[in-house]
């Protein structure tokens, strides 16, 4: 396709860096964030419709952006990681980790996923401590990376490899296992990305043909096929609404269906770029594309014509392992709920004595609950009932 075709769908570069695009962040005020390959960094200001060179905080280095689940911005300087929260002008410390690959949040409950040894990390009050979450007790050596996490209140997701040559399988770790054995669930799923309608889709395929096949799941465990991505190699997947944008190396395609077979759309890169880096569709509906030489914005919106898909009403409800397990002491386990519920909280031992720790007829918000001190070495469970269910999990003291 020639230069006039291409610039039909792109218009002319927004940044040019000369240099790879390697994240793209859209804040809620709608400042973009943009790190290189090479550190430099770039903010879009909405208001004044101008972009500004970043030199880093307190001059120190830009390995990358993040978006927080509040819609600030996450920097990651390489051994900690920061939050903005007035597009880029002040700082404040969040999490004592550098060189991520991703975070992912529901309320207080956070994670990151550490490509160095693999490790996934999860903390439960919002970056206060933090745990292995993925049974990664030690970095286990360079090759192997964990990346992209998703959590939803009950499942950890995240893509993981013990050879990068060898391509990602997409694993998952159920209700925060303190040091569960995750799954692998699909083999050589290259991207994943979540929609507004409570959705998580990713592209999978046969190494060496990566990413041909679109899947979805509400749970994040269970999958069922959506439709076949016309294109090999796809690596990146966006989803908004309606829209879906997977993105190869060298090609673009488009489709405004909510992904129905045969609806895709090539899109040629940007003249002037070799292959395509990073890309985000904002909240203008504009697709932002990174390249290795600049930053593009498609000439229209994408999914212009369609209609929203409807978001369904928000029932989440979170129930947390007990945590440290084994323990000494100073044990809680977490629950929330954002309709009401009647729940209450048992703890009982082996001989069946048991007391009530949590009792609410109409439960909603966020609560942690304490497990009493001072009891003797043993097993106990813990028993949550939630309207007319049960469940129950295993608690051990220690001496």
């Amino acid at each position: 396709m020639n230069a006039e075709e291409t610039s039909a769908q792109w218009d002319p570069a927004i940044l040019e860096p000369n240099d790879w695009i390697t994240s793209i962040v859209e804040t809620n005020s709608g400042h973009l964030f943009v790190a290189t390959l090479l550190g430099e960094a770039w903010i879009y200001n909405s208001v004044s419709d101008s972009w500004a060179e970043f030199d880093g905080v307190d001059g120190s280095s830009v390995w990358d952006f993040y978006s927080h689940p509040s819609g600030h911005v996450i920097l990651d300087d390489g051994d900690d990681l920061l939050v903005s929260e007035d597009g880029g002008a002040s700082w404040e410390f969040l999490a004592p980790f550098g060189e991520i690959n991703g975070f992912s949040a529901v309320g207080d409950n956070w994670i990151v996923s550490k490509g160095d040894g693999g490790a996934v990390y999860r903390s439960i009050d919002a970056g206060d401590h933090w745990y292995l979450a993925n049974g990664t007790m030690l970095p286990i050596g360079w090759d192997d990376h964990s990346s992209d996490p998703i959590y939803n209140g009950q499942t950890i997701l995240y893509r993981y490899t013990e050879d990068l040559f060898d391509g990602y399988i997409l694993r998952q770790t159920e209700s925060f296992l303190p040091f569960g054995s995750p799954s692998g669930i699909i083999e050589n799923a290259m991207s994943f990305s979540r929609n507004d309608d409570g959705l998580t889709y990713a592209v999978s395929g046969s190494i060496p043909v990566h990413g041909t096949s679109l899947i979805s799941s509400q749970n994040l465990i269970d999958w069922s096929g959506v439709s076949t991505i016309p294109v090999f190699g796809v690596s990146q997947l966006e989803v908004r609404g309606r829209s879906f944008v997977a993105a190869s190396l060298v090609e673009v395609v488009i489709n405004d269906e909510a992904g129905e077979p045969g609806d895709w759309v090539s899109w040629p890169i940007p003249t002037g770029s070799s292959i395509v880096t990073s890309m985000l569709i904002g909240s203008d509906d504009y697709l932002y594309l990174g390249t290795d030489c600049c930053l593009f914005r498609s000439s229209s919106p994408i999914g212009s014509s369609s209609t929203p898909m409807e978001q369904p009403a928000e029932t989440t409800l979170e129930l947390g392992l007990v945590f440290p397990n084994p323990s000494k002491e100073n044990a809680q386990i977490p629950i929330r709920s954002s309709i009401p519920r009647f729940i209450e909280v048992q703890m009982a031992d082996l001989s069946g004595h048991h007391q009530v720790l949590f009792q609410k007829e109409h439960f909603v918000g966020h609560e942690l609950i304490d497990i009493p001190q001072g009891l003797a070495a043993g097993v106990y469970l813990i028993r949550i009932v939630i309207d007319n269910r049960t469940v129950t999990k295993k608690f051990v003291v220690t001496n």
